[in-house]
């Protein structure tokens, strides 16, 4: 798919709130899935039933005990993958 990604992470780099927004053009499912600098999947959270459009989602990573360092966030919807990558700094 040759269109530019629609998935933006902010603030970035973060000290433990961030949002990430991302646009479904159907609706349906999507995931939020967070990835360590070794690809452990960190974060999951999935929703369901979720309209056409633009979607919002308010992460706290040091609510997940997470340290500083490097992430992927990872939205899949619509048959598709997007990253982004995220720093997590104090």
């Amino acid at each position: 798919d040759s269109r530019d990604s629609e998935l933006r992470v902010y603030p970035n780099p973060t000290k433990g709130d961030c949002t990430v927004r991302y646009v479904m053009i159907h609706s349906g499912e999507s995931t939020v899935e967070v990835f360590d600098a070794i690809g452990k999947c960190v974060y999951t959270d999935r929703h369901n039933h979720e309209k056409a459009g633009l979607h919002s989602i308010a992460l706290n990573l040091k609510s997940n005990f997470l340290e500083n360092g490097i992430y992927t966030i990872r939205i899949r919807h619509d048959g598709i993958s997007e990253n982004v990558r995220l720093i997590l700094a104090e």
